[in-house]
């Protein structure tokens, strides 16, 4: 498997998280707003989703026999990462749900005239996963990071989310590492 599969397959896990953390969300607020409706008594226990363990119990549930069947529908999953991957992708999930309202504050930096909230959750995962390498991945080249965060926005958001994420991604590395070029 390559790295860049390793990576895509992160990716896929950072935007299913993404998409859970705000299911959870909303249950919660939802929960809430019944128990007030309900003559404000004693609040059901709120079942709240702890992302890194959320994550951890993803990786944990890559299995040959998982990824077989996966395979079936997705080339992606033909291949089982091996020990190194599975760390590689380990480091992004945990790294990106830990650094997570730093990225966002980079990338609501970056995104000029953008409310992040507008930014398709998509994109959000990859401008996260990009900048977490940029910034914590010191042996993964920032052009790489780049090139592929690109490639990820034109595959799964469209070709103008692909110039979007460059864009952003180019100011915030010039930003973030002055004197070092992305290249």
């Amino acid at each position: 498997m390559s790295r860049k599969t390793a990576r895509e397959l992160a990716l896929r896990l950072l935007y299913a998280a993404d998409v859970n953390a705000d299911v959870n969300t909303v249950l919660a607020k939802e929960l809430a707003a019944e128990a007030e409706k309900d003559g404000g008594g004693p609040k059901p226990a709120v079942p709240v989703c702890d992302t890194r363990m959320l994550l951890r119990e993803t990786l944990d549930e890559i299995s040959a026999h998982n990824f077989q069947m996966l395979a079936k529908e997705d080339e992606l999953y033909r291949e089982l990462p091996n020990e190194q991957e599975q760390a590689y992708i380990g480091e992004l999930l945990c790294g990106v749900s830990e650094k997570r309202a730093e990225l966002d504050g980079y990338i609501t930096k970056y995104a000029v005239g953008w409310q992040l909230s507008r930014i398709a959750r998509v994109t959000r995962s990859i401008l996260r996963l990009s900048m977490y390498e940029v910034l914590y991945m010191d042996d993964i080249p920032d052009a790489s990071s780049i090139n592929e965060a690109v490639d990820f926005a034109k595959t799964y958001d469209g070709t103008d989310a692909g110039s979007f994420v460059n864009g952003i991604l180019g100011t915030f590395v010039r930003a973030v590492k002055p004197g070092k070029s992305s290249k």
